[in-house]
């Protein structure tokens, strides 16, 4: 096995299990009550896009095959940025618990959690799917994986700034 594939095997390994900590270690979220509009769709496409471009690197699908030569170590570093994502995530969603939603709204008894990595940053969510991108475009140095972090990160951005708006 090259050492090209066995980085998209250990990629592949670490988005499903970055996936299946979200949603179904920390079960899923209730079925929203309308349907998604400006921003938060963004905040779900884009993610829902920049998956489906790891999906098709992983395959080794050969029309999609635009990557940079990115040096083993460099490789390296990616697949442990991406497993450190891993406790990481589990810690923000069991901290985080029943208040966790995708829509920016304040609930009846709403609390700011100020607790586990909320201690230390105000989006450890966003800032976990941003360490992944980056662990991600290391692993695999695609431009097309690379594009899509840099659109993910731009829409978190945008919408961190939309939270701090509506809170302040």
């Amino acid at each position: 096995m090259s050492l090209d594939m066995t980085f998209r095997i250990i990629l592949a390994v670490l988005t499903v299990a970055l996936y299946y900590n979200r949603h179904i270690a920390h079960g899923r979220r209730p079925p929203r009550k309308k349907p998604l509009t400006g921003l938060e769709r963004w905040v779900v496409i884009l993610p829902s896009l920049w998956t489906l471009s790891l999906v098709l690197y992983v395959a080794g699908f050969p029309w999609f095959d635009y990557s940079l030569p990115v040096p083993t170590a460099v490789r390296w570093i990616g697949v442990a940025i991406m497993a450190l994502c891993l406790p990481l995530s589990n810690w923000v969603y069991r901290t985080l618990g029943s208040h966790s939603s995708k829509e920016l709204r304040l609930r009846h008894n709403h609390q700011l959690v100020r607790s586990g990595p909320y201690r230390y940053v105000r989006h450890p969510v966003y800032a976990i799917l941003i360490f992944c991108a980056v662990g991600a475009c290391l692993i695999s140095g695609n431009v097309v994986v690379i594009a899509f972090s840099a659109a993910v990160a731009v829409v978190l951005r945008l919408r961190i700034s939309k939270a701090v708006a509506r809170l302040v």
